[in-house]
């Protein structure tokens, strides 16, 4: 994904792009659209694998909806990709497997802190096992924060975002956060601050759209393809 704004943004927008792909980022994603789209714009974001490996984590908060599409739309390519899931209704065992590559943890729904503790521990063992990462080698996807907001509100999840966003920025990763509401929501607004873009989705005539939002300097890009 590399927006451009209008004429007169364009260079601002290349600029504070740059910087972010070299200090690490947050994004959140809003708008109303299909799961299809979603899963479209979340294989942009975890990045292709050929040339640099990635170590992707992705955080699915309504259990085990939504992997298997997800997973079908991800090349691993080099490196790693582990999931999480946290969810009020369980289906499987803890560690289990939806793919032979792919290891599964399976967390208490009722704990943020648990969460967000085990995002932080698979930054450090990724550190570890591969010493000083590339910029944008390290990838979280957070399927969904609905359920999040559901069960614990506003205030936890916004600072959920913040201390899960700031752990990815440390080793100059990128994190981001799916929020299926419009983007003029109240709760979309609420949240904008912990991230440093919003990407709003739509589909126009069929066809999928991205429209960017730099939060800090207040920069929006046209409508592009996704």
């Amino acid at each position: 994904m590399s927006p451009e704004g209008p004429s007169e943004q364009g260079d601002a927008f290349r600029v504070r792009l740059q910087e972010l792909k070299e200090q690490g980022s947050a994004i959140l994603l809003v708008g109303e659209v299909p799961s299809n789209v979603r899963d479209r714009a979340c294989e942009r974001l975890l990045g292709e694998a050929e040339t640099l490996p990635r170590h992707r984590l992705l955080v699915f908060t309504n259990g085990r909806g939504g992997i298997e599409s997800r997973l079908r739309a991800h090349d691993p390519g080099r490196g790693s990709t582990e999931v999480i899931t946290a969810a009020v209704t369980r289906s499987t065992a803890t560690g289990s497997r939806v793919d032979a590559d792919v290891p599964v943890r399976e967390l208490d729904p009722d704990s943020l802190r648990d969460l967000g503790g085990a995002i932080s521990a698979w930054v450090d063992e990724t550190e570890e096992s591969q010493g000083t990462l590339a910029h944008g080698e390290l990838r979280l996807c957070v399927n969904s924060l609905s359920p999040l907001l559901e069960v614990h509100g506003e205030r936890p999840v916004f600072e959920f975002v913040v201390v899960t966003a700031a752990r990815v920025r440390a080793v100059a990763g990128m994190a981001h956060f799916h929020l299926p509401v419009a983007s003029d929501a109240d709760v979309a607004k609420l949240i904008a601050p912990a991230v440093d873009a919003v990407i709003e989705l739509r589909t126009d005539d069929g066809e999928p759209q991205q429209r960017w939002h730099l939060v800090d300097e207040d920069l929006q890009s046209r409508w592009l393809p996704l």
